[in-house]
């Protein structure tokens, strides 16, 4: 079972492979990733496969908050819950 934090750590070699130099460190709940620049709209796509290529498993967002998506916090969070359910 993976944790927001196995998610956030995901989302972050996934930044670091996409060569974003200016990625933090450490990868804070509230930052927005399309407004920090660390991501755009088709970098968000390309993570949203990735993320299911390595949890082995399709990412239903319909139910999150769309001024949340793109936070860290948020994304995790409700990646881990989804993935909880039967």
């Amino acid at each position: 079972m993976k944790t927001p934090t196995d998610i956030k750590a995901l989302i972050g070699v996934f930044l670091k492979a996409s060569h974003k130099t200016d990625t933090p460190q450490d990868l804070s709940d509230e930052i927005d990733l399309r407004q920090a620049g660390l991501i755009d709209s088709l970098g968000f796509a390309r993570l949203l496969t990735d993320l299911e290529r390595q949890l082995g498993e399709p990412l239903d967002l319909a139910s999150i908050d769309p001024t949340r998506l793109t936070h860290v916090g948020s994304l995790c969070r409700h990646i881990a819950a989804q993935l909880r359910l039967p």
